[in-house]
């Protein structure tokens, strides 16, 4: 199986799912857990996060279960970041298979939620905006924080065309 290609990359990978596991997720995500469900030892897991240039290294069909027992966008969005492709997420049932009435939902629910995730999260970027400009200019912090909403806002927006 294929690995990251450069050492930078693979450090800033490393970086991000130690991030990821140890402080974004907190008591919701251990390390334990997540690599008990990719089939690894916790050690292996460790030493792959401490990014140990000399014998341990992600495959990428590592990093495919990290996607998917991890959960969090920011892993897939690392692969594309600088592309002209955005990660979004496929939308099969808000709830898990079960509607809040408790039966399977319909096309119809499964849309309507997608277009509510899409307005929340385009209203987010306008409210990031808003709050940027109330001292009558925009910087770098305020930068980073509206295009983090734009990103959020454009993978709603694709998930939610992919639903039509």
């Amino acid at each position: 199986m294929s690995q990251l290609d450069s050492k930078d990359d693979e450090e800033a990978f490393a970086n991000l799912i130690s991030m990821i596991l140890t402080v974004s997720k907190g008591a919701d995500l251990s390390i334990k857990g997540v690599a008990s469900s990719m089939g690894m030892s916790e050690a292996n897991l460790r030493a792959r996060i401490r990014n140990d240039h000399k014998r341990t290294k992600f495959t990428l069909g590592q990093v495919r279960d990290l996607i998917r027992v991890v959960d969090d966008e920011r892993i897939p969005s690392f692969f594309v970041e600088n592309t002209q492709f955005i990660v979004a997420r496929r939308v099969t049932s808000p709830t898990g298979g079960k509607s809040e009435a408790g039966n399977i939902p319909t096309k119809n629910e499964i849309l309507r939620q997608g277009a509510d995730e899409a307005i929340l999260e385009t209203s987010e970027v306008l409210r990031s905006v808003l709050n940027a400009l109330s001292d009558n200019k925009i910087c770098h912090k305020d930068k980073k924080e509206i295009i983090k909403e734009i990103e959020d806002a454009e993978r709603a927006l694709v998930a939610l065309k992919v639903q039509i």
